[in-house]
């Protein structure tokens, strides 16, 4: 069900964008090795010095938000999309119609700066091909005997992206191209279809989990990013991870942003152990599957303490978060789950797709782990999605939400053994449409801001 309320005053609009770009709490970030024979900057990235790559990559993402902000000052926008280069050194805006000066005079402003943008025409915008996609969700419409599991605009502005459930073995080569065609106009509203093959996917939250499966904790609020909380679900006890500390910088009230999945209103959000509350559950938002927990006691505005790993880790380093971002395609991100630590090298394929889980439907970008490393699994719900950045701190871009085929993987920590619902494609939700969503929702929330570290 969706609980959005009514939107505020515009100048709490306003207010969200400027206080996404305060640096804030700290994520924590494990060291891992490289993938064997793939290059450390694509898949791994520990703390530290950003590559040159990491630095090219920031520029190129500070510059496209510019323009995707610009883009959205008129409400009758022709955006289709943006979708980042294949070589990182540049990124192409989809456009429906003429592009408004101020968007073209921004955009020949970046390449006087040396970046590579291009414009490319779209035959729809990107709010077309989304009430379309929402149409098509809403339909729950079977396609020849195929169960729609998600649509979305696609980022070129040509199509929509659909995807259905996987059918037999024997039907997996053939079947995409057998159901397109099966696809009525009445359902895609005569727009092209870009179909693909995907299960309804799998909310990542976990049972509850013992001293031996949780030993990347916090002892008290306020929380790194990334470490493992105790939820009460609908399903009874959980186990989720966090994501950013935000503030209200009016009242100085802390809060964390999870997974909405991952507890219901009123519950009471304890440590790893259980042995203390941290706060308490006060909003969720099933559509784009976000909770904010409101802090109950944080010992100082920045209040951040150490996240270790059992004993045969080397231990954990943190990373202060810089200005949160949008996410486009093609860009390169990390995920940075409780239990999963952090793994790099995921590609976003696709961004405001509406996609099926086993907890309903939300509004989630897609991210595919390059070199097929599982980049979340069970008990990494809730927890952050970044990109290094040039200044050695994380740009927040989202909360871990799900993932899909659901295979079992080694749980990194001790005495552990394996968790389900591991896998290389996992979903996240747009920190900026997270805290939106909590200041709409909550009239004692005027504003919402990344705490300072």
């Amino acid at each position: 069900m969706n609980r959005i309320t009514p939107a505020k005053p515009k100048r709490r609009r306003t207010a969200i964008v400027a206080a996404l770009a305060v640096s804030g709490v700290l994520v924590a970030v494990p060291h891992l090795a490289s993938a064997q024979d793939t290059p450390a900057d694509e898949v791994f990235v520990t703390a530290g010095a950003p590559s040159r790559t990491a630095l090219l990559r920031d520029q190129l993402s500070a510059a496209a938000n510019e323009t995707y902000a610009e883009a959205h000052k008129a409400p009758d926008t022709g955006y289709a999309g943006i979708v980042m280069t294949d070589r990182g050194d540049g990124y192409t805006l989809h456009w429906k119609g003429d592009v408004p000066q101020p968007v073209a005079g921004l955009i020949e402003t970046q390449r006087r700066a040396g970046l590579q943008v291009s414009v490319e025409a779209s035959r729809y915008t990107f709010a077309e091909l989304d009430r379309q996609a929402r149409t098509i969700i809403e339909s729950r419409a079977d396609v020849a005997g195929a169960q729609i599991t998600g649509a979305g605009a696609s980022s070129d502005g040509n199509s929509l992206n659909i995807t259905v459930a996987p059918r037999t073995v024997g039907q997996m080569d053939t079947g995409a191209q057998e159901i397109n065609g099966s696809l009525p106009e009445s359902l895609t509203g005569g727009i092209p279809v870009k179909l693909a093959e995907r299960a309804i996917t799998s909310a990542i939250s976990a049972p509850s989990c013992d001293d031996g499966a949780c030993q990347r904790r916090a002892s008290t609020a306020s929380f790194f990013g990334g470490s493992v909380i105790s939820t009460t679900t609908s399903k009874g006890a959980g186990t989720c991870s966090t994501a950013f500390s935000v503030e209200d910088p009016h009242t100085r009230k802390q809060y964390m942003l999870t997974a909405g999945h991952c507890g219901v209103i009123g519950s009471d959000v304890r440590t790893w152990n259980k042995s203390e509350s941290i706060g308490e559950l006060i909003d969720v938002h099933d559509d784009i599957d976000t909770g904010l927990i409101e802090l109950s006691r944080v010992g100082g505005r920045s209040a951040l303490v150490a996240i270790e790993y059992g004993s045969d880790r080397a231990g954990a380093t943190s990373t202060k978060v810089s200005a949160a971002r949008h996410s486009f395609v093609g860009e390169q991100l990390c995920a940075d789950g409780a239990l999963a630590g952090e793994i790099c090298g995921g590609k976003v394929i696709s961004v405001n797709q509406r996609v099926y889980t086993n907890h309903g439907v939300i509004i989630a970008n897609e991210l595919l782990q390059v070199a097929d490393v599982d980049m979340a699994g069970q008990g990494d719900s809730g927890g952050p999605v970044f990109a290094h950045v040039a200044d050695g701190k994380v740009s927040p871009r989202g909360i871990l939400a799900s993932t899909d085929k659901g295979r079992f993987c080694i749980n990194p920590l001790p005495g552990s053994g394996l968790r389900s619902d591991c896998s290389s494609r996992v979903y996240f939700t747009d920190v900026y449409d997270a805290m939106q969503q909590h200041i709409n929702a909550r009239k004692d929330i005027d504003a919402l801001n990344i705490t300072s570290g």
